[in-house]
């Protein structure tokens, strides 16, 4: 189910506070929105623990750190706004 987070949500909610934090495959498997981001880099934030991105060797342990995650999105996002093919005619 595409931007389905209930594991997620759950995991913020209940288990955070007892791990050490979360490694995704790939930090782009977060919501794309950045307002539903924000909060989720919060919670991290104030449990003190870490969020990964695995794939691209990343992590959120600062609100720092939280740059460097946005900065990859929105490039991923500008990405996905570029032509495929450029006509040379």
């Amino acid at each position: 189910m595409p931007d389905c987070y209930l594991t997620l949500d759950q995991i913020l909610k209940e288990e955070l506070p007892h791990i050490n934090g979360i490694v995704m495959y790939s930090m782009l498997m977060l919501p794309s929105n950045k307002k539903k981001r924000l909060p989720i880099y919060d919670r991290f934030l104030e449990t003190k623990t870490s969020l990964h991105g695995a794939l691209e060797q990343l992590t959120i342990k600062c609100r720092a750190d939280i740059d460097d995650f946005e900065n990859i999105l929105l490039i991923d996002q500008a990405l996905n706004l570029a032509p495929r093919k450029i006509r040379l005619t």
